[in-house]
Protein backbone atom coordinates (compact mmCIF):
# COMPACT_ATOMS: atom_id res chain seq x y z
CA UNK A 1 0.00 0.00 0.00
CA UNK A 2 2.72 2.17 0.54
CA UNK A 3 4.52 1.89 -3.21
CA UNK A 4 1.08 2.77 -4.55
CA UNK A 5 0.20 5.78 -2.22
CA UNK A 6 3.35 7.45 -4.03
CA UNK A 7 3.22 6.70 -6.82
CA UNK A 8 0.33 7.51 -10.01
CA UNK A 9 -0.36 6.26 -13.16
CA UNK A 10 -1.45 8.82 -15.00
CA UNK A 11 -1.33 8.49 -18.86
CA UNK A 12 1.51 5.31 -18.26
CA UNK A 13 1.19 1.45 -18.02
CA UNK A 14 3.31 1.21 -14.88
CA UNK A 15 3.42 3.16 -11.80
CA UNK A 16 5.38 6.26 -12.04
CA UNK A 17 6.94 8.28 -8.50
CA UNK A 18 4.81 11.18 -8.02
CA UNK A 19 7.40 14.35 -8.19
CA UNK A 20 10.62 15.52 -8.79
CA UNK A 21 12.70 16.12 -6.29
CA UNK A 22 15.98 18.78 -6.38
CA UNK A 23 19.04 17.61 -7.99
CA UNK A 24 21.21 17.74 -4.22
CA UNK A 25 18.14 15.29 -2.82
CA UNK A 26 18.46 12.90 -5.92
CA UNK A 27 22.39 12.77 -5.72
CA UNK A 28 22.33 11.96 -2.26
CA UNK A 29 19.53 8.69 -2.66
CA UNK A 30 21.37 7.59 -5.71
CA UNK A 31 25.11 7.48 -4.21
CA UNK A 32 23.23 5.70 -0.88
CA UNK A 33 21.44 2.88 -3.55
CA UNK A 34 24.64 2.58 -5.53
CA UNK A 35 26.18 2.15 -2.09
CA UNK A 36 24.12 -0.20 -0.31
CA UNK A 37 24.38 -2.01 -3.59
CA UNK A 38 28.11 -1.89 -3.70
CA UNK A 39 28.22 -2.89 0.71
CA UNK A 40 26.03 -6.38 -0.54
CA UNK A 41 28.17 -7.31 -3.40
CA UNK A 42 31.07 -7.45 -0.80
CA UNK A 43 29.59 -9.33 1.79
CA UNK A 44 28.30 -11.95 -0.94
CA UNK A 45 31.96 -11.70 -1.75
CA UNK A 46 32.00 -9.82 -5.13
CA UNK A 47 34.97 -7.38 -4.19
CA UNK A 48 35.61 -6.71 -8.01
CA UNK A 49 31.72 -5.46 -8.60
CA UNK A 50 32.34 -3.56 -4.86
CA UNK A 51 35.35 -1.43 -6.36
CA UNK A 52 33.50 -0.72 -9.54
CA UNK A 53 30.77 1.36 -7.56
CA UNK A 54 32.95 2.71 -5.12
CA UNK A 55 33.82 6.14 -5.57
CA UNK A 56 32.02 7.39 -8.67
CA UNK A 57 31.69 10.64 -9.71
CA UNK A 58 27.72 11.37 -9.81
CA UNK A 59 26.79 12.65 -13.68
CA UNK A 60 23.36 14.31 -14.21
CA UNK A 61 22.09 13.22 -17.64
CA UNK A 62 19.60 14.32 -20.28
CA UNK A 63 16.57 11.41 -21.04
CA UNK A 64 18.19 10.86 -24.34
CA UNK A 65 21.94 10.10 -22.79
CA UNK A 66 20.68 8.12 -19.81
CA UNK A 67 18.38 5.87 -22.88
CA UNK A 68 21.44 5.69 -25.27
CA UNK A 69 23.88 4.49 -21.99
CA UNK A 70 20.99 1.94 -20.91
CA UNK A 71 21.43 0.43 -24.74
CA UNK A 72 25.06 -0.20 -23.86
CA UNK A 73 26.91 -2.66 -21.64
CA UNK A 74 27.64 -0.88 -18.31
CA UNK A 75 28.77 -2.02 -15.06
CA UNK A 76 25.27 -1.24 -13.75
CA UNK A 77 24.27 -4.34 -14.72
CA UNK A 78 26.59 -6.91 -13.79
CA UNK A 79 25.82 -5.26 -10.61
CA UNK A 80 22.25 -5.45 -10.98
CA UNK A 81 22.41 -9.04 -12.63
CA UNK A 82 24.49 -10.27 -8.83
CA UNK A 83 22.09 -9.15 -7.26
CA UNK A 84 19.36 -10.53 -9.24
CA UNK A 85 21.10 -14.06 -9.16
CA UNK A 86 20.99 -13.50 -5.08
CA UNK A 87 17.64 -12.93 -4.87
CA UNK A 88 16.73 -15.08 -7.24
CA UNK A 89 18.71 -18.15 -5.21
CA UNK A 90 17.16 -17.34 -2.15
CA UNK A 91 13.65 -18.28 -3.25
CA UNK A 92 14.75 -21.66 -3.33
CA UNK A 93 13.84 -22.35 0.35
CA UNK A 94 10.46 -20.54 -0.03
CA UNK A 95 7.41 -22.05 -1.64
CA UNK A 96 7.20 -21.55 -5.64
CA UNK A 97 4.12 -18.84 -5.51
CA UNK A 98 7.03 -16.49 -4.12
CA UNK A 99 8.15 -16.45 -7.73
CA UNK A 100 5.01 -15.86 -9.08
CA UNK A 101 4.32 -13.10 -6.05
CA UNK A 102 7.74 -11.57 -7.31
CA UNK A 103 6.73 -11.42 -11.11
CA UNK A 104 2.92 -10.10 -10.12
CA UNK A 105 4.51 -7.16 -8.11
CA UNK A 106 7.48 -6.85 -11.21
CA UNK A 107 4.31 -5.71 -13.66
CA UNK A 108 2.99 -2.93 -10.95
CA UNK A 109 6.06 -0.98 -12.11
CA UNK A 110 7.89 -2.55 -14.47
CA UNK A 111 10.76 -2.77 -11.78
CA UNK A 112 12.57 -5.51 -9.87
CA UNK A 113 13.61 -3.36 -7.44
CA UNK A 114 10.10 -2.42 -6.17
CA UNK A 115 9.09 -5.68 -6.51
CA UNK A 116 11.93 -6.87 -4.17
CA UNK A 117 11.36 -4.18 -1.59
CA UNK A 118 7.66 -5.38 -1.40
CA UNK A 119 8.52 -8.65 -0.85
CA UNK A 120 12.27 -7.52 1.10
CA UNK A 121 10.72 -9.56 4.70
CA UNK A 122 10.44 -12.81 2.59
CA UNK A 123 13.45 -12.89 1.23
CA UNK A 124 16.59 -13.98 3.21
CA UNK A 125 19.02 -11.57 2.33
CA UNK A 126 21.22 -8.01 3.66
CA UNK A 127 20.26 -5.49 1.15
CA UNK A 128 17.84 -2.53 2.14
CA UNK A 129 15.50 -2.36 -0.73
CA UNK A 130 14.18 0.76 1.28
CA UNK A 131 16.96 2.93 -0.27
CA UNK A 132 16.16 2.24 -3.67
CA UNK A 133 12.65 2.85 -2.75
CA UNK A 134 13.31 6.13 -1.52
CA UNK A 135 15.24 7.33 -4.29
CA UNK A 136 12.60 6.31 -6.85
CA UNK A 137 10.15 7.94 -5.09
CA UNK A 138 11.94 11.41 -5.62
CA UNK A 139 11.38 10.56 -9.62
CA UNK A 140 15.20 8.86 -9.34
CA UNK A 141 16.53 6.85 -12.20
CA UNK A 142 20.41 5.99 -12.31
CA UNK A 143 22.51 3.56 -13.76
CA UNK A 144 26.47 3.00 -13.12
CA UNK A 145 28.50 3.32 -16.37
CA UNK A 146 32.41 3.44 -17.50
CA UNK A 147 31.94 7.30 -17.11
CA UNK A 148 30.24 7.43 -13.33
CA UNK A 149 27.23 6.89 -11.64
CA UNK A 150 24.36 8.84 -14.72
CA UNK A 151 21.47 10.27 -12.45
CA UNK A 152 18.52 11.25 -15.10
CA UNK A 153 18.16 14.89 -14.63
CA UNK A 154 14.92 16.27 -16.86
Amino acid sequence: MKLLGTGELGNYLYLQPQGRASRDALEQAAKAWLGEQARFCLERGNAELHQLASNVPVIFVGKEAYYAALMRDHPGSDISEFVSDTLIASYSALPLSIYGLGEALYGIAADYDLSWYVMQPLLEVSIDFSIYYEFWRLGGQSLLSDEGLLVRAD
